[in-house]
């Protein structure tokens, strides 16, 4: 028996919304990663063909080739990163799998690809310029902000092994980080100027590739997460009628003993408790954490 009422509407609407979210959380993530190999294979033609072919990869950094007559390579390979970045973002968001925290970073992680290919490094061979001082902050913002989303979004669910794998990544990215933030910090015992204190180059496409696979596994968890729960969105508090605001049009869920439903919202984490609930599935009132569907009933004396 499924008693229909307001109760049944809003939960039924909830199931519905879950079932298209799952299919628009797996078209961005594979629109993602598609966006991602193919800067990925971009960036290898750099690497291949001449005159980019000819550059010293160990010393000269990556955003050296947008200065080459091949540079719209360049361009195009990081334009496509950070849009594949950008539909991957939204794919977290849809499963709800983002804190704003992460959110933030994984944003800055797109502008600052963005940056990248908007303000060019500096040409030695004419001089510094404004520009290529704004790339260089760019390049940080871009490599640092990426790790850090990406151990945000991972750490409220470190129980899941989806999470502890991205995280794991982000940690290796962080890693690849510290040679240049060693050089940079002992220049001035050393004397060594801190881009020839280590193999740049070297170490900055290390990073990079680090970066890229953090990116592609955020993709396959947020895929990971709609395929095993068919989450669409964050749980949300109109989701669920409470007996107390819907009176007697909501009828105790068994018996002369109303039963208890614990909910919790998915943005906020405050839990509260749904008395007097209809006559359905459990699965389909949503509680735990977002993206997972738990419920339990009890009765009170």
């Amino acid at each position: 028996m499924v008693w229909c009422g307001p109760a049944t509407v809003v939960v039924a609407i909830v199931r519905q919304r879950q079932g298209s979210g799952r299919v628009k959380v797996l078209v961005f993530a594979g629109l993602g990663v598609v966006c991602v190999v193919a800067s990925l294979m971009l960036y290898g033609v750099l690497h291949l063909v001449p005159p980019s072919a000819e550059l010293d990869w160990a010393r000269r950094t990556i955003s050296q080739y947008a200065l080459m007559p091949n540079g719209w390579l360049f361009d195009t390979a990081t334009l496509l990163l950070a849009g594949g970045s950008a539909a991957i973002v939204v794919a977290l968001l849809r499963a709800g799998l983002l804190t704003r925290g992460a959110l933030a970073g994984l944003v800055l992680w797109v502008v600052g690809l963005v940056g990248v290919v908007w303000f060019e490094k500096h040409n030695w061979s004419v001089g510094p310029s404004v520009g290529g001082d704004i790339h260089r902050v760019a390049s940080v913002v871009a490599f640092l902000s990426l790790p850090l989303g990406t151990l945000l979004a991972a750490a409220p669910r470190m129980r899941e092994p989806g999470a502890r794998l991205v995280a794991a990544a982000a940690a290796v990215a962080l890693l690849c980080f510290t040679p240049i933030l060693w050089a940079v910090t002992s220049e001035p015992w050393t004397g060594v100027r801190w881009w020839r204190a280590i193999p740049l180059g070297g170490v900055e496409r290390l990073l990079g590739l680090a970066e890229v696979i953090t990116v592609l596994l955020l993709a396959w968890w947020a895929a990971r997460t709609a395929r095993r729960t068919g989450a669409g969105h964050r749980v949300r508090r109109w989701a669920v009628i409470d007996r107390d605001s819907a009176g007697d049009d909501v009828p105790p869920a068994g018996g002369d003993r109303p039963a208890r439903w614990v909910a919790r919202d998915g943005q906020t984490g405050r839990s509260w408790r749904i008395r007097g609930g209809p006559r359905l599935p459990a699965s389909w009132f949503w509680c735990g954490r977002p993206g997972r569907r738990r419920s339990r009933s009890r009765s009170t004396p």
